[in-house]
C-alpha cells in the first residue's frame, strides 16, 4: 500500500557524513603524539634509524614535539571526562610555545642540554593554523575552515618538497614533523566533515565516492610522480625555491576541481530527486484535494484499474463516498466555496485512518476509502464515524472567516473485498451500496451486503 508520504520518503536523499572518519580522531591524534615522541628521540640521541633528519639538519626539536603534544592531547580531553575548557588550555599553550620558540632566545628550549634546532617557519605556521582552526570553529566555522584548509595547504607543499626535492620556501621540515602534524591535521579536519563547502567529501552516496577518488587522484599521482622522478630517475637538485609552491598549486587546483565536480553533481542529484519527487506526486496525487487519484487508489490496493491485475485486495473494504446535494453548494455559494469543502475532506478524514489505508478522490465530488476489513461491527461504526466528519466541515471553514454552506453531508457505499474481487468489480459493488444508500434518503452509508435487502424499501427522490 502507498501514500504520498512513503512516495516523497523513498525518493529523498540519503547521503549522509561518514561517521567512520570521525570516529578515528583519536587514532590520528595518537598517531600524531607517538611519530613525534619518535622523531623527537632521534634528535635526543642523535642516532639515524629512520625518520632520520635530512641532509640540512631539520630536526623535531624540543618546542616542535611540546607543540604536537599539547595539541594532540587536547583530542583526549572528552574521552577522559576532563572539563572541555582544558582543551582551550592547551591548545594557547600551544601557541605560546610556538611562538616563542620562534621570537625567544635559543637557549629558552633547553639547547644548552643539547637539544639544537628551531622551530621552522613551515612548522610555525602549521601549529598556529591548526590551533587557530580548533579554537575558532564554534565561533567563526568560516575562518576557522580557511585556517584548516591553509595547515592542510602547508602541508601538501612540505610533501611536495619531499617529492621533487624542493627546496621549501619558508624552510625546511623534518619528516616526522611533518608526519605528525598531516595526522593532526586529519584529527582536526574530522571537526569540519559538516562543513557545507566540502560536505560532498563525507557523503555516502556514490557521488561521494566519486568525489574522494578524484581528490586522491589530484592529491597522490602528482606526490609519486615526484617520488619516481626525482629520487629513482634524477636525483639532482632543483635549486629554485618556489618550485613547490608552483606544483601545490596546480595540486591544489586539482582538488578544488574534484571538490567543486562533487558539488555540482550532488546539485543535480538533488534536483533530480526533487523532480522525480514532484513527477511521482503529480502521477498518484490529486492536485486540488492532496488526496490520491485513480492510479494512486489502484496502486493502494495492489491492483491496476485499467487490466483488473492480480487480487491482493482480500482483506480490504472500499468506501465509494459521495458528498450530497454538491451541485447545489456550487450552484448558491460558487465554485471556490465548493473547491474549499472539497479540500476539508481529506483534513477532516485523514485522522480517523490508520497505518496503510489511504483516502483518494475517484472524480467530481467523489471518494474513495481504502480500509481494512475489520468486523462488520466495527467497520460501520468508523464509517458512520468518517459520515459525521464530514459533516463539520462547514464548521471548519467558517472557523477561518471563508464563506460557508449551511450543511454538508455525505452518502457512503461500502464493499468488504473477497478473493477473486478485481479493482472494478470492488469499485462496482461499492458503487451499487452507494446508490442504494441515496435512494434511502442520502446522508448514510451503506454496506452492499445490505443492498437486496434494502432494494424493497421506498425509494427517496434522488434530486
Amino acid at each position: 500500500m502507498i501514500n504520498p508520504a512513503q512516495i516523497h520518503a523513498a525518493l529523498r536523499p540519503k547521503g549522509t557524513p561518514i561517521l567512520q572518519f570521525r570516529g578515528m580522531r583519536l587514532w590520528f591524534a595518537g598517531f600524531a603524539l607517538v611519530i613525534s615522541s619518535y622523531s623527537f628521540m632521534t634528535n635526543v640521541v642523535g642516532r639515524d634509524f629512520w625518520l632520520v633528519p635530512d641532509h640540512e639538519g631539520a630536526a623535531t626539536t624540543f618546542a616542535t614535539w611540546l607543540c604536537i603534544v599539547l595539541i594532540g592531547s587536547a583530542f583526549f580531553i572528552k574521552r577522559l571526562g576532563l572539563p572541555l575548557n582544558w582543551t582551550y588550555g592547551l591548545v594557547l599553550g600551544a601557541l605560546t610555545v610556538a611562538t616563542a620558540s620562534r621570537f625567544a632566545p635559543h637557549n629558552f628550549f633547553l639547547e644548552s642540554a643539547g637539544l639544537h634546532g628551531q622551530m621552522g617557519w613551515n612548522t610555525f605556521a602549521l601549529v598556529w593554523c591548526l590551533g587557530l582552526a580548533g579554537l575558532l570553529r564554534r565561533r567563526s566555522l568560516k575562518f576557522a575552515a580557511l585556517s584548516m584548509f591553509a595547515a592542510l595547504a602547508i602541508g601538501l607543499n612540505v610533501l611536495i618538497g619531499y617529492s621533487f626535492g624542493l627546496r621549501l620556501p619558508m624552510g625546511d621540515m623534518a619528516f616526522g614533523t611533518t608526519l605528525s602534524l598531516l595526522c593532526l591535521g586529519l584529527a582536526t579536519a574530522t571537526l569540519f566533515t559538516a562543513f557545507k563547502p566540502t560536505r560532498i567529501l563525507f557523503r555516502r552516496s556514490s557521488i561521494g565516492g566519486i568525489t574522494r577518488a578524484l581528490l586522491l587522484t589530484s592529491l597522490l599521482a602528482p606526490l609519486a610522480s615526484g617520488l619516481l622522478l626525482h629520487h629513482l630517475v634524477d636525483s639532482a637538485e632543483q635549486g629554485v625555491p618556489y618550485e613547490a609552491c608552483v606544483i601545490s598549486l596546480i595540486v591544489w587546483i586539482g582538488v578544488f576541481n574534484s571538490v567543486r565536480a562533487g558539488n555540482r553533481l550532488q546539485s543535480a542529484d538533488i534536483a533530480r530527486r526533487r523532480a522525480e519527487t514532484r513527477l511521482a506526486k503529480l502521477a498518484t496525487v490529486d492536485s486540488l484535494t492532496n488526496c490520491l487519484n485513480r492510479t494512486g487508489i489502484a496502486l493502494a490496493l495492489g491492483l491496476e484499474a485499467q487490466n483488473g491485475g492480480a487480487d491482493e485486495s482480500a482483506g480490504r473494504a472500499l468506501a465509494l463516498i459521495d458528498l450530497d446535494h454538491f451541485k447545489r453548494i456550487n450552484d448558491t455559494y460558487g465554485h471556490q466555496v465548493g473547491d474549499r469543502v472539497l479540500q476539508e475532506v481529506r483534513p477532516v478524514l485523514a485522522p480517523l485512518l490508520t497505518e496503510g489505508e489511504s483516502l483518494g478522490r475517484w472524480g467530481g465530488e467523489e471518494f474513495v476509502l481504502c480500509l481494512h476489513a475489520a468486523e462488520i461491527s466495527v467497520l460501520s461504526d468508523r464509517i458512520n464515524e468518517m459520515r459525521k466528519a464530514l459533516q463539520e466541515i462547514p464548521a471548519r471553514i467558517a472557523a477561518m472567516g471563508l464563506t460557508a454552506p449551511k450543511s454538508v453531508s455525505a452518502s457512503i457505499g461500502v464493499n468488504i473485498c473477497a478473493a477473486g474481487d478485481d479493482f472494478d468489480s470492488a469499485l462496482g459493488k461499492a458503487d451499487e451500496a452507494l446508490f442504494a444508500a441515496k435512494r434511502a434518503g442520502r446522508n448514510r452509508a451503506v454496506l452492499y451486503r445490505e443492498v437486496n435487502a434494502m432494494a424493497s424499501l421506498p425509494s427517496a427522490p434522488l434530486n
